[in-house]
């Protein structure tokens, strides 16, 4: 059996036997237990054999950890955590110490095991991954560091894996300081046998380190986006900064401060949010580096490549010169280059990382460079990045994709034909006010229009347009433009930061011409040149206006727009003759929709029918009283007024049937209003903790992602009760199938993540439980209002079917993932996860100090 087995099947019995000790405690101690065999394995023998008949375990396992803390100078907090864990949880410590089968391990199979476990304790402890970098940004961080170097220094180590990976390729001396007690004791148990290791405790960005000792090399992945007071501001300018660092954004503060403590020659590595390619926050910084000769090379990764945050990043190469005249930057996009994706962890092929590392060694030697195979790449001299304001996002760079149609020089640029409107004095009253944000826009000719009277009110800054004539809307976020007509407007709110608005030159362009042609494939081209940020890309109104569209004569744009809406009436009707012959066939499900169709338009009859007896009672029975008693003919025994009474009481009868049938009428009747998403599943949760005897409530959010859009909250369009019957609904179907009869650690993990999804900005709230799988014989498909009778699924299935409901209500989708499938033999993982899509209104901005 070979090693890696070993650990896999000690891994699985920790997990079978942990009880209810949590992630953080777990990895805690298992790292501990891994180290302790390793470093002491006759002791660690010798305690196997005790505790199979000591009386007194927690007594004695506090002395054992105690003398080895104290023998290898472990910091304390680390001893002080397991003993808390051992006075708490002692008798299953104790189990698990007796299963843990022994591992003899040299050096460089501990570094191995090390790796291996700290992998397992990422995928299952959640945050824990911000400890660690792990899969292919590993290795190609190693293929980007010169090879023979001394020394490495990390700022921001965790558990130290970048300074393992360099000195298990041979490195010699190794520097690594975090903020952060808890990840640095597992760097500590990492290199127990390493006296060339020196790590430290402290806040690397205000504080000297080591004494001011310079290193060959400075590897860092840091924590992203940190927010700091004015005096940790102050240091930081102070001590490397010179003035160029900005609180609102200290991504760039890990470079400079990296090259504060690298040797001449020296070379910094660094694992940066894509954002401080182009942040304004970030320009005076890159501005400096560029003109230095300081960067080397910047290199944009796939998505997912962070065990913990769904936010893009790169890798900054930069040197630290003195002087030089070589000021070119290689520019490499390798966004495409994914290889394979599991458990959300973006995997790059080995040739790929090597033939980066390859050409970026070319260019450190001056050698001329051959096009890859694999990704796209292009040297940017200082004048090229200085005509792009110092933005070093490789897109930019890059030759223009080719595109259909006249040359791209005769097209003209988009600005050309724009101007934005002129405002009425800010003293108007705010009356009439409404929001206009990037969910009202469209982004096709077919729903080209803002409808005025459905946009909500609200919002903090009011911006009165004067003009008479429509305004073009278009988007600053996400992967399309969404352009979209408002026309009949009073006094509007903008979304300043998402939301760009102009006026047509109505002698050049046609505005609905111009909603057709900003949606073409050669537009998004382009865009995707300008576009910054991360899971959110945004886009500045310089870089919109400058993008180029084909402008013919204004007879050509008409016959174009005349073309287009014909072609949209002609796909209306095929829908609706495919719509039509789809309910004919699916007859299993047609009541469930029939009764969800005539819902709305029942309501609708009812009013219409109240208003028409209203008329005849006022306007034409009271001159005509006879017409009561009229009838048809002679033949017939009804009159007038009995058929008004047949009328309204069996419209009264349908629609009592239709609200005892189901709940998609009062669903359908439910106002959506703006709600944030973050803060009400927060006081959810809260509340919810200690409802279901033995299940804990645990909420995730990527703080990160919503770091790179400068926002604090999601908004969608919901309704709180709604919303709450849903997830109660969800919590049910796990506490009746997951934890029925289960034993073992009973979670439910909310878990929101804004992401884009067909270029489209959604989040998704992934609700998931441990527990046991539901069986490969789920699928929501089963769920219509009679849902599944029999089998691991056996219920009424009105839960999901309401649930499915709800989702219809608020324009989005229901997805369903069984864990177990990939790990069925896991325990006390998340097996079970409904994903909740919906659409994104807006996000709450921070409008707090910067």
């Amino acid at each position: 059996m070979t090693m890696e087995e070993r650990l896999e099947r000690n891994w699985k019995r920790v997990l079978s036997l942990r009880g209810n000790i949590t992630d953080t405690d777990l990895a805690s101690f298992v790292v501990f237990l891994l180290s302790f065999n390793y470093k002491h394995p006759v002791v660690f023998s010798e305690m196997k054999n005790s505790l199979a008949r000591e009386v007194d375990v927690n007594s004695f396992l506090k002395n054992v950890i105690s003398q080895f803390c104290r023998e290898d100078k472990i910091d304390e907090s680390l001893e002080r955590n397991i003993g808390n864990l051992v006075q708490e949880h002692g008798f299953v410590l104790r189990q698990i110490i007796i299963d843990w089968e022994f591992l003899e391990l040299s050096e460089k199979e501990y570094d191995i095991a090390f790796d291996y476990i700290f992998e397992k304790i990422n995928t299952t402890a959640g945050k824990f991954g911000a400890f660690s970098t792990s899969g292919s940004l590993r290795k190609l961080i190693q293929e980007l560091t010169p090879k023979d170097l001394y020394s490495a220094l990390d700022p921001a180590c965790g558990s130290g894996s970048l300074l393992g990976d360099f000195l298990s390729n041979g490195g010699q001396r190794a520097f690594g300081q975090d903020i952060n007690a808890g990840p640095l004791n597992f760097a500590r148990l990492r290199f127990l046998d390493h006296p060339s290791v020196n790590l430290s405790l402290g806040d690397s960005l205000t504080s000297e380190l080591f004494n001011g000792k310079k290193s060959d090399v400075v590897l860092c992945n840091p924590p992203y986006n940190l927010r700091i007071d004015r005096e940790q501001l102050y240091q930081i300018n102070e001590s490397f900064g010179e003035g160029l660092i900005r609180s609102s954004s200290i991504n760039l503060a890990w470079v400079m401060l990296g090259l504060h403590y690298l040797k001449e020659e020296g070379t910094g590595i660094f694992v940066l949010p894509v954002s401080s390619l182009s942040n304004s926050v970030d320009y005076d910084v890159r501005k400096r580096l560029v003109e230095s000769g300081q960067v080397q090379a910047i290199i944009c990764l796939p998505g997912n490549m962070l065990l913990y945050s769904s936010v893009l990043v790169c890798i900054w190469v930069v040197k630290k010169v003195s002087s030089t005249t070589h000021r070119d930057v290689l520019l490499i996009d390798a966004a495409s280059q994914v290889s394979a994706q599991a458990r959300n962890l973006t995997t790059i092929d080995t040739s790929v990382i090597s033939n980066i590392g390859m050409l970026v060694e070319s260019f450190r030697q001056g050698e001329v460079l051959t096009k890859s195979p694999d990704f796209d790449f292009v040297v940017a001299s200082q004048i090229e990045i200085e005509n792009q304001e110092y933005f070093l996002q490789p897109s930019r760079f890059l030759d223009w994709k080719e595109i259909d149609g006249p040359s791209f020089m005769q097209y003209v640029e988009l600005g050309s034909v724009l101007s934005r409107p002129s405002f009425i004095p800010a003293d108007v009253p705010q009356v009439g006010v409404k929001k206009i944000s990037v969910q009202n826009l469209n982004g096709s000719l077919s729903k080209a229009f803002i409808n005025y009277e459905e946009l909500t009110g609200g919002g903090k800054r009011p911006i009165f347009i004067n003009s008479d004539q429509p305004i073009l809307l278009i988007a600053r976020i996400g992967k399309r433009l969404k352009p979209t007509i408002l026309s009949n407007y009073q006094a509007l709110v903008f979304d300043f930061v998402n939301v760009f608005y102009y006026e047509v030159d109505t002698s050049k362009a046609i505005i609905e011409y111009l909603i057709i042609e900003l949606e073409k494939p050669y537009v998004l081209s382009q865009i995707d040149r300008f576009q910054s940020g991360a899971t959110i890309p945004s886009m500045r109104r310089k870089d919109l206006e400058s993008l180029k569209i084909n402008l013919p004569s204004l007879e050509d744009q008409k016959n174009a727009v005349d073309e287009e809406k014909q072609m949209l009436v002609r796909v209306a009707e095929k829908e609706l003759q495919s719509l039509t012959e789809k309910i004919g066939l699916e007859k299993a499900d047609a009541n469930s929709f029939l009764r969800h169709k005539i819902a709305g338009p029942l309501k609708n009859l009812r009013g219409a029918f109240s208003n028409i007896n209203l008329m005849l009672e006022e306007h034409v029975i009271s001159q005509f009283p006879e017409l009561l008693d009229k009838k048809i003919n002679d033949k017939r025994t009804k009159t007038f007024k009995d058929y008004l009474e047949i009328f309204e009481r069996d419209l009264e009868k349908v629609t009592k049937l239709i609200n005892q049938s189901s709940d998609e009428y009062a669903i359908e009747n439910k106002t959506l209003e703006e709600v944030e998403l973050i803060s009400f599943i927060e006081n959810y949760v809260g509340e919810k903790e200690g409802t279901e005897k033995g299940v804990s409530f645990k909420t995730f959010i990527d703080r990160d992602v919503l770091g790179e859009a400068d926002a604090v909250d999601i908004v969608i369009l919901s309704n709180g009760e709604l919303l709450s019957d849903l997830l109660d609904n969800l919590i049910r179907n796990a506490v009746m199938h997951g934890f029925k009869g289960f034993v073992g650690k009973k979670e439910i993990h909310f878990t929101i993540l804004p992401i884009l999804v067909e270029n489209i900005l959604k989040v998704h709230l992934n609700v998931s439980n441990s527990g046991y799988p539901v069986g490969s014989s789920f699928t929501i498909e089963l769920f219509s209002k009679q849902g599944a009778k029999t089998g691991n699924s056996e219920g009424n299935g009105f839960g999901l079917w309401y649930v499915k409901e709800i989702m219809k209500k608020h324009n989005g989708e229901l997805k369903f993932t069984d864990e177990s499938r990939l790990e069925s033999d896991i325990e006390n993982s998340m097996v079970t996860t409904f994903e909740l899509i919906f659409p994104i209104k807006d996000l709450k901005k921070n409008y707090g100090e910067i």
